[in-house]
């Protein structure tokens, strides 16, 4: 297994709890609107609640709770904001929805963790927030920046 000094293990396969973690996000990113998908990623990845899909957010707890769980969490948030960055990125009209996903990553939580795992998911969050993967996302998300949010709403689902 060969570990970056960030954390990041590029000699990575996927795993079950992480494939469901993945296909989720890409089912909601294909149904949803941008600003219901944002909402969505802010209640499973800031740990202010237990998420509403209890298959998915026993998934992202077993992945924050296993022996490699800082390693496997940030190649796991990494992977899941490009999923959804990569989708809008295809879209000039939904592109505006990039810096809003990664200023996300930056905003506390309010209230107290609901649970082991919350409490777990905001304590990794903050290490994510100083490794180069995130730096790279900013990076992404400044180009987009000028990007405005379309007059008439868009979903995902239009492509």
């Amino acid at each position: 297994m060969t570990v970056t000094d960030s954390g990041f293990n590029y000699c990575h396969q996927t795993k079950p709890d992480e494939q469901l973690l993945y296909d989720h996000l890409q089912e909601c990113a294909q149904i949803e609107s941008p600003e219901e998908t944002i909402a969505r990623f802010r209640r499973l990845f800031l740990g202010e609640q237990e998420y509403e899909v209890v298959p998915v957010w026993q998934a992202w707890g077993r992945i924050i709770d296993s022996d490699l769980g800082r390693e496997r969490f940030l190649f796991t948030i990494n992977r899941c904001c490009y999923i959804l960055v990569n989708r809008w990125q295809k879209r000039s009209r939904l592109q505006w929805a990039i810096p809003e996903l990664i200023g996300l990553l930056t905003q506390e939580p309010s209230g107290l963790p609901s649970s082991w795992t919350a409490h777990l998911l905001r304590r990794m969050m903050q290490q994510f927030l100083q490794t180069d993967q995130y730096q790279a996302l900013r990076r992404l998300a400044y180009v987009f920046h000028h990007r405005r949010k379309p007059d008439k709403p868009e979903t995902s689902q239009l492509e």
